[in-house]
């Protein structure tokens, strides 16, 4: 009889759980092919809800810091491979270059591809995700999750 009752309970706790867990987010994904580093993102009032931020600077080192160095990166957000949606001008239109600095605001379904002068990456952006990436002063790459 005991048993009976903990089969049962067993059953009810394991059909209150949700059917699988929530992956990492975007930017959480994009992190480890361009070596990202997790930040606290201050409210700023601007921004609600905003979960996460990383990013990495290009620069840093030891090495470029005492022999001096460049950096080269770019960044664009195209068609994601499985989608049956294809509007350009939203792909277009999804970043903004102002001198050295780049933002991109996206929103799933696409890719957001960031190359560097030492690796390429790309992350796709589920449908109902957003993120707000960019570079900043030509050499920090940021990457923040929207909700």
């Amino acid at each position: 009889m005991r048993v009976g009752t903990m089969m049962a309970v067993v059953l009810t706790v394991a059909s209150a759980l949700p059917a699988h867990a929530e992956g990492p987010s975007a930017c959480a994904r994009l992190a480890p092919q361009l070596k990202m580093r997790q930040v606290a993102v201050q409210p700023d009032g601007k921004t609600p809800d905003a979960a996460s931020e990383w990013n990495v600077d290009l620069l840093g080192g030891l090495g470029k810091a005492m022999f001096g160095g460049t950096a080269a990166s770019t960044m664009s957000v195209e068609a994601a491979p499985d989608s049956d949606e294809v509007d350009f001008s939203r792909y277009t239109r999804a970043c903004v270059r102002e001198r050295v600095d780049v933002a991109c605001h996206v929103t799933g379904p696409a890719r957001l591809v960031v190359a560097t002068d030492k690796t390429e990456a790309a992350v796709d952006v589920a449908p109902g995700e957003t993120i707000d990436a960019g570079i900043r002063k030509g050499r920090r790459i940021h990457c923040r999750d929207l909700r």
